[in-house]
């Protein structure tokens, strides 16, 4: 990742978008990553390390499908569900649009912390730069200057 792993929210923020919109309405309760990438029009393996990278949002099952695939359901939906544990048929309603509107302000915030953030550290990483090149400019301008006094000394004699 470009600005490290601190970074996630501004490099994911297109499939975090795309995925909390879906879930927050699919009429299925969990989907596992490759069926979900398909209906989204995204790569698996992308869909996938999105969902396992923020477990914060989106809530990895412990039952899995046929192939060994997880399934996976945003926290919220789920903490909606109107009975029992996952193995029993619990009814998911979709994502009220206050609480999707929520967690979209929620990643859109944080991407763009990180944003601001690279933006100042590039910053100060130019300032650092700039002030080392005038302390060089500075000290080579006295190291003329020194020069200068050195030879007038010695032509003057």
């Amino acid at each position: 990742m470009p600005g490290g792993t601190e970074d996630r929210y501004s490099e994911h923020l297109d499939v975090l978008t795309a995925l909390i919109t879906y879930m927050a309405f699919t009429k299925n309760k969990s989907r596992t990553p490759r069926p979900l990438a398909m209906d989204i029009s995204l790569p698996p393996e992308v869909v996938e390390e999105v969902l396992n990278a923020f477990p914060g949002i989106f809530r990895k099952s412990r039952n899995v499908d046929d192939k060994g695939a997880h399934f996976y359901t945003i926290h919220a939906r789920y903490a909606m569900r109107k009975s029992g544990p996952e193995d029993e048929e619990a009814e998911l309603p979709e994502l009220r649009a206050e609480i999707m509107k929520v967690l979209l302000d929620f990643v859109v915030g944080n991407a763009r912390s990180e944003q601001a953030r690279r933006h100042l550290e590039f910053q100060v990483d130019a300032a650092t730069k700039n002030a080392k090149f005038a302390a060089f400019v500075a000290t080579l301008a006295a190291v003329i200057s020194l020069i200068g006094i050195f030879v007038t000394a010695l032509l003057g004699k």
